[in-house]
């Protein structure tokens, strides 16, 4: 479904939206933080940023794995609905209104792009060059899955009581950072995101949290 979306937001979709999202960016930061104003970080930073950003793909896996394997398969059903209903909400808002991020987009100054796509060592280098060809559909900046999803994913190790929801917490908190310091979001889509999150919880999961069963065999099987 993603990987079709760039072929049809080129298709039938409108252009890219950057300058209305960076009209907001700037009268939110006035252009003083990153991404807009990169922050003039070592190396290794960025490249552990990047490693935290690659995570990113790999985290609602560890957290369906970890259910499954508890046997909580009703948890995982539901963690997985709540996780897809976000998923197709930023499917929808890429057709509506794409837009292709501060490392891509020219609406940003070039010299902000040349120093945001030079920052980072070698590590970051592979890493933009394997998710560029990975990711065939560079209209997904707005809003940041990368945020709700990380997000959605430490509120329900938390909730679920998961006893690494703590490394889960500082995880989602590196993906969002990742997303802002590499250019690939500004922070509107990172705000722009949380209500997201708080519509695939409304309609996908907080409806089996509500029950006496769900919270129920949280506590059973926590125990």
């Amino acid at each position: 479904m993603y990987e079709s979306l760039g072929p049809i937001i080129a298709a039938i979709g409108p252009p890219p939206r950057d300058g209305w999202i960076l009209a907001m960016e700037k009268a939110l930061t006035r252009g003083r933080w990153p991404p807009l104003a990169p922050a003039p970080l070592p190396s290794w930073i960025v490249d552990a940023f990047s490693l935290a950003y690659v995570v990113y793909f790999a985290l609602p896996v560890i957290l369906l794995a970890s259910l499954v394997a508890r046997g909580w398969l009703l948890h995982a059903r539901s963690v997985m609905r709540t996780l897809l209903v976000a998923y197709y909400i930023h499917y929808a808002c890429y057709l509506v209104m794409p837009a292709v991020g501060p490392v891509r987009a020219p609406d940003v100054a070039p010299a902000v792009r040349v120093q945001l796509a030079g920052q980072g060592g070698a590590l970051t280098r592979y890493l933009r060059l394997g998710i560029g060809a990975l990711e065939r559909t560079p209209q997904d900046a707005f809003p940041s899955a990368h945020t709700s999803i990380a997000v959605l994913v430490a509120v329900f190790a938390r909730r679920l009581r998961l006893r690494g929801h703590v490394l889960f917490a500082a995880a989602a908190a590196a993906i969002v950072c990742s997303t802002v310091v590499l250019g690939y979001h500004y922070v509107v889509d990172v705000a722009a995101s949380f209500p997201i999150v708080w519509l695939a919880l409304d309609r996908g999961f907080v409806p089996h949290l509500q029950s006496r069963a769900w919270r129920s065999s949280i506590t059973s099987t926590s125990g």
